[in-house]
């Protein structure tokens, strides 16, 4: 179903594709993962979820009633692109930061605003590994960004939060 452009042109056909990702992400199968959620996302992108349009398919004709929000999907999208990508050494299929402006965060839990400043920080060291002019000192003040960053995203759950789970 997923391989068919017609039945995948709509804000469940990319779920499908991000599932399809999904599997085979856990199946082992990188690459297959990371070409499904390139599909996806270029799928996404004619829907103009990353702009937050809710559009609901690329047919006019269709008749779709989805519960999704475009909007966690398209981070979602992002979200298994940085880490694949970052996982095969390829680059972001997209570096919009969309889902985590201000004002979106602001609206999250803070595991959410974990994962979502994670994802942005996924998405700098992808931009940077993809330049080559970086100089040393340019490559530290990358590092140092992003570890600040990170830093930051962990900051927002509470100590216990990072425990291992007890067996009682």
């Amino acid at each position: 179903v997923t391989s068919q452009d017609h039945l995948v042109g709509s804000v469940e056909g990319v779920e499908c594709l991000l599932i399809e990702s999904l599997y085979h992400n856990h199946a082992g199968d990188l690459r297959r993962a990371w070409l499904a959620v390139r599909r996806a996302i270029l799928i996404a992108q004619l829907l103009r979820l990353s702009s937050g349009v809710k559009e609901t398919a690329l047919d006019e004709d269709a008749d779709t009633h989805s519960e999704i929000d475009p909007v966690f999907l398209w981070f979602r999208l992002m979200q298994m692109d940085r880490y694949l990508s970052l996982m095969l050494g390829l680059p972001p299929g997209s570096l919009d930061n969309s889902f985590a402006t201000p004002a979106v965060l602001a609206t999250c839990t803070p595991l959410e605003r974990m994962q979502r400043t994670q994802c942005v920080a996924a998405g700098r060291i992808l931009q940077r590994d993809q330049t080559d002019t970086h100089t040393n000192d340019q490559e530290l003040k990358d590092t140092n960004e992003v570890d600040a960053l990170l830093r930051e995203a962990s900051a927002l759950m509470p100590p216990e939060w990072w425990l291992p789970p007890s067996a009682d």
